[in-house]
């Protein structure tokens, strides 16, 4: 069935968003786990201890975010999850469903620390498909999660669509700092080349790198608005 921006389209988006990083994690610690097992000395050396308390919340708090979504769905209440929804009138050359904690409003103003092993993160999920000549963008979260943050997060985006080149840009360092399952066209891959190839996976490994002892994809996130990325998820082709 064709989006029809209907509720449990919305819901059903979110859920498969959510699936995936639930899966992850419980993978993720596993291999930590059994990695630290083999070499514990250096697997400390290197802050792995660190690695696996934060994995350790991750899949706790996704057991708790797993029952949401489960107790909405069994009783069929699609309205649990708030969704702002655009649309594009073309089609873009990239697919892409992930979940990720928002850090940051449109403004700057932190609604998550990512580095916190006791604060529950507010979460989004994301979903961006191109179908039958246009392109839907999906951003939702649990209703339970709602605050003002959130709100405002909305009313910026609303703000947005009046402006489509920075929504564009926004977007673009969304995915690129969020994203960890995307698909691309051949299309998009070779109108791009090399180079922004490059730029794309060096902003997507972003969260990886320091500079002057802050994170460079949080700083990013921080500025999604302004950073000016060399690439464009969103163009047409």
């Amino acid at each position: 069935m064709d989006y029809q921006y209907k509720d449990k389209q919305n819901f059903l988006y979110a859920y498969r968003a959510f699936s995936k990083y639930y899966y992850d994690r419980i993978v993720g610690l596993e291999d930590t786990r059994a990695m630290f097992k083999i070499t514990p000395n250096m697997m400390m050396s290197i802050g792995l201890v660190d690695r696996i308390q934060g994995l350790e919340k991750s899949v706790e708090e996704n057991e708790m975010i797993k029952a949401a979504f489960n107790s909405a769905l069994n009783n069929e209440r699609y309205d649990e999850i708030q969704t702002i929804t655009l649309t594009l009138n073309y089609e873009v050359g990239f697919a892409t469903a992930y979940m990720s904690p928002l850090s940051f409003d449109l403004k700057g103003n932190q609604i998550s620390n990512v580095w916190s092993l006791t604060e529950r993160m507010k979460n989004i999920y994301v979903s961006i498909f191109p179908e039958n000549g246009k392109t839907h963008i999906l951003i939702s979260w649990l209703k339970e999660d709602s605050c003002t943050e959130f709100d405002n997060f909305r009313k910026q985006f609303d703000d947005l669509k009046n402006d489509k080149k920075i929504l564009i840009r926004t977007l673009n360092n969304m995915v690129a700092c969020q994203t960890d399952n995307i698909v691309f066209s051949k299309k998009l891959l070779d109108k791009w080349g090399k180079e922004k190839r490059e730029f794309f996976l060096v902003q997507l490994g972003s969260i990886f790198w320091n500079l002057n002892g802050k994170n460079v994809g949080l700083l990013i996130e921080k500025n999604l608005m302004q950073f000016k990325c060399k690439f464009d998820l969103f163009e047409e082709i």
